[in-house]
């Protein structure tokens, strides 16, 4: 009897999986990892700063803004050079759509810098990029 009942289980439990398992290979939104898809940013989201050619001195202090559309969510503000990531500028923060931020001093220079703005909780589901701008002397 408690053979046939363990049996019962392991059965159920296998037949559960694999209809989990076949739900998530057709459903285009489920990433598979367990995180949620994030709100969408709504068509027309643009940067506000910084903007195309602004150049940006290394030790500068300059406010990043945003349109937000809805706020109850934080993000992450991200630094990329053409298309390699360089560093975190902030982690989680709220959705204000204002960020002051110093350039570290010791930045590369270039003309190929954009922030990326990204969902935090699941960050490689949404986000959207600045226009390059500059960082030199």
């Amino acid at each position: 009897m408690i053979k046939s009942n363990l049996q019962l289980i392991v059965f159920t439990f296998l037949i559960s999986t694999f209809f989990s398992c076949r739900e998530s290979v057709n459903n285009p939104k489920d990433t598979g990892n367990g995180l949620e898809p994030p709100p969408a940013f709504g068509p027309g989201l643009t940067f506000v700063s910084p903007t195309e050619g602004d150049n940006w001195q290394p030790g500068s202090m300059h406010e990043i803004k945003w349109d937000v559309i809805a706020n109850e969510f934080k993000v992450d503000i991200l630094l990329y050079r053409k298309t390699e990531f360089r560093l975190i500028i902030a982690d989680s923060v709220a959705n204000t759509g204002s960020y002051m931020w110093r350039v570290p001093a010791e930045i590369a220079r270039s003309h190929h810098y954009r922030i990326h703005i990204a969902y935090s909780l699941n960050p490689y589901q949404s986000s959207f990029i600045s226009n390059e701008f500059y960082v030199i002397d």
